[in-house]
């Protein structure tokens, strides 16, 4: 006769209050690469269930990384795509925008349909001339001849 040893869920080591059970629920986040991104609903992870930190394998990193690198494409592609059309909207042409920051013909329309990804540094470019959408015209002359920066 064989006695089943039932095991006891560990304690969470971050609250000492709750246990790690493996669960799957909705309203479960992630920062990723400084973006917080809504993890799948259905993908069952170990988490403490009083204060919900989440205990990840390096299976559910491989299961979860392609999706929080998605949800980071799409969010830079959103975040540049509002971007542009506001400095559309100043420079009146996305041709343009384009020839202002030295970019392809095109580049930006493919970035703003979400053909192309595009990278941080990029979208973060777009970002800051979109609040001051007036620096696009200064772009040349703050690059080729930039005395607050000489020593």
């Amino acid at each position: 006769m064989t006695s089943k040893v039932t095991r006891q869920p560990k304690r969470c080591s971050t609250c000492g209050q709750g246990h790690y059970r493996r669960t799957k629920r909705a309203g479960r986040f992630e920062e990723y690469k400084g973006i917080r991104v809504e993890l799948p609903a259905d993908i069952a992870l170990v988490e403490c269930d009083a204060c919900h930190e989440i205990l990840m394998s390096p299976y559910d990193i491989d299961l979860l990384d392609p999706i929080l690198e998605a949800a980071h494409r799409s969010h830079l592609q959103q975040v540049a795509a509002r971007a542009i059309d506001i400095l559309v909207k100043h420079a009146h042409t996305v041709a343009a925008v384009e020839r202002r920051l030295h970019l392809s013909n095109g580049y930006l329309s493919r970035l703003r349909n979400g053909s192309v990804d595009a990278g941080y540094q990029l979208v973060a470019l777009l970002v800051l001339l979109a609040e001051q959408p007036q620096m696009l015209e200064r772009l040349d002359s703050l690059v080729s001849a930039s005395p607050s920066l000489e020593r």
